[in-house]
């Protein structure tokens, strides 16, 4: 039987790098740690791979072609995502340090960096996100709220029974709202295991569950399907 996982374990680190020589020093000690490695080399092409990837976590250069790091980091925490950032820079200068953390970094190291002590802050990143007081007690959008310690989900001071699956898809949703996921991206976060055909329209099945419960319930959500590609949900205007 197939079983449903955590997104984290699925997720890649996505390194945003125009350095050759960096992105290889910075590739192989992830990969060494056992980390899964997708590699950016431009500012304009890094926003459309965070929604392509859905990392688990973020190695951002400041100064790359095209868009730079600081304006990377801002869309990102504009559009409601909290995947850890961490920059990397050649600027050591404190008001650079202090700018970056300021727009929702949460980690500024310097270049030159001992790769030890970046898979160090790395590490440390992922125990905060994925287990730690920073990740959030509850995601809520519209009147639905999503606790992802507690395991369930409240609309309206109403608890809401969801199977394990319904709510991975929810709270896969909820944590981007407004982005597209395709049914890859979401059987990346919910499932081990083959990819079949079987397997995608079970996600369909399950969408179509979820989506009946939550208009029951009064939610005032709405998950949209993108035909041909996927689902989104966004918050439903009065």
């Amino acid at each position: 039987m197939i079983e449903p996982r955590p997104a984290s374990l699925a997720a890649p680190v996505l390194v945003v790098e125009d350095d050759q020589t960096t992105c290889d020093v910075v590739r192989a000690y992830l990969e060494s740690a056992g980390y899964r490695v997708v590699v950016c080399r431009s500012g304009t092409e890094a926003l459309a791979v965070v929604r392509q990837t859905l990392p688990r976590c973020l190695i951002l250069d400041v100064m790359l072609p095209g868009k730079d790091g600081f304006e990377i980091c801002t869309e990102i925490r504009r559009s409601g995502s909290i995947v850890p950032i961490l920059f990397l820079s050649a600027r050591a200068d404190e008001p650079d340090r202090i700018d970056g953390l300021r727009i929702g970094a949460d980690d500024y190291l310097v270049k030159p960096f001992s790769p030890r002590e970046l898979l160090a802050r790395v590490d440390a990143l992922l125990r905060r996100s994925e287990i730690g007081p920073q990740a959030p007690s509850v995601i809520r959008l519209g009147n639905v709220e999503l606790s992802p310690t507690r395991h369930d989900v409240v609309i309206d001071g109403r608890r809401v029974a969801l199977t394990k699956v319904e709510f991975g898809l929810l709270a896969a949703m909820l944590e981007r709202p407004g982005w597209v996921l395709t049914r890859s991206q979401l059987i990346d976060q919910l499932y081990t295991g083959d990819r079949s055909p079987a397997l995608e329209r079970s996600v369909d099945v399950h969408v179509f569950r979820l989506r009946d419960k939550l208009h029951a319930a009064h939610a005032n959500v709405a998950i949209v399907t993108i035909r041909g590609v996927g689902y989104k949900i966004t918050a439903e205007v009065a």
